[in-house]
């Protein structure tokens, strides 16, 4: 199973909870889930390549 993001519409606090299929409880009722962010691009020297695609997700395989 995938990771998945939780957040309480009373407080704001945001969790993150791996392998469940039941959302934590916050405030005294279930957490509503949110979408999480796709993977995306690291931009620093070390991961920096010369040829980079444009796609979020490179595998590194050719």
């Amino acid at each position: 199973m995938a990771d998945k993001a939780y957040k309480c519409k009373d407080c704001g606090k945001e969790a993150i909870v791996k392998d469940t299929n039941s959302a934590p409880d916050c405030c005294g009722h279930k957490m509503e889930e949110i979408p999480m962010d796709l993977c995306g691009k690291a931009y620093s020297a070390e991961t920096a390549r010369f040829n980079q695609p444009d796609d979020a997700c490179d595998d590194g395989v050719k």
